[in-house]
């Protein structure tokens, strides 16, 4: 298990950046205490699903 220091370090991304991918359901995590835990299955998870959506074809509306 990850802490969420650890995954910002290894992301080199702020704790706070983490926290919030966290609180909006984009990362998994456990609150174990008062502190969050990350499972490594969990983080590449979500860096696979980072890569497809930015591998998409995005739309952008114009005017």
């Amino acid at each position: 298990m990850m802490t969420v220091q650890d995954v910002a370090d290894y992301l080199q991304v702020s704790e706070k950046l983490v926290i919030g991918l966290i609180h909006k359901g984009k990362l998994r995590a456990s609150k174990i205490a008062r502190y969050y835990r990350i499972r490594r299955e969990d983080l590449d998870a979500f860096l696979d699903e980072g890569a497809k959506e930015l591998s998409e074809p995005r739309l952008i509306p114009i005017g």
